[in-house]
């Protein structure tokens, strides 16, 4: 029998996943307040030794995570993160909230000085943007002293991806707590206690590494 050729199948699209907790979200946390802990948009979020995870969640506090934890290979979950954990059952989040992203319709409205800061000339509207593709800067013009600058790898997702659509220049996109993506006209620095982190790290990514 002749030889065949090579085969070269495609390792499967998977993750680990979780929020954070135990000793990991405790680190990561106090990385966080380290760094930003004397805004209050960053200090109203923060790790409840009772409950032994982090409580509360909001999009300046998510992308401060990114910060500490993409030097570990980690990030937090974006938007086909969660619909991969939603369709495996990866995680019990229903109950929860997890913010993820940001849906930019356009310059003007609700939240209109962080759409121009991301978006101005840049792009056809609606977008929709992870927060693991910002940066948090320091910015005096902002009204919580903290502004999101696109990474120069940021990937630009064109469409409203949230399967509840809001109407501000801005919105948060969040995974809501019965699981649908939802697109909140809040206010960006709004945490509550029922907030949650996910964080991810590709398996193919590693996967890839130990060959």
């Amino acid at each position: 029998m002749a030889s065949l050729p090579k085969f070269k199948g495609k390792h499967p699209v998977t993750i680990e996943a979780d929020i954070l907790k135990g000793p990991f979200g405790k680190a990561v946390n106090k990385e966080v307040q380290k760094e930003y802990g004397n805004y209050k948009v960053i200090n109203k979020v923060g790790y409840n030794p009772k409950t032994n995870q982090v409580e509360g969640s909001n999009p300046f506090y998510v992308t401060a995570v990114n910060q500490v934890i993409m030097p570990e290979g980690l990030r937090t979950s974006t938007v086909d993160d969660i619909k991969l954990i939603r369709q495996l059952n990866l995680l019990d989040l229903k109950g929860c909230y997890e913010d993820i992203g940001f849906i930019i319709r356009g310059l003007e409205g609700d939240n209109k000085y962080f759409a121009k800061k991301l978006m101005e000339g840049k792009q056809k509207f609606p977008v929709t943007v992870n927060l693991s593709d910002l940066e948090l800067i320091k910015d005096d013009q902002s009204e919580y002293g903290l502004a999101f600058k696109l990474k120069d790898t940021a990937k630009i997702m064109q469409g409203d991806l949230a399967e509840y659509k809001g109407v501000s220049a801005l919105s948060r996109l969040c995974l809501g707590r019965i699981l649908d993506l939802n697109s909140y006209d809040d206010d960006l620095g709004d945490s509550f206690s029922d907030g949650r982190v996910v964080t991810v790290h590709s398996l193919v990514a590693k996967i890839l590494s130990n060959i």
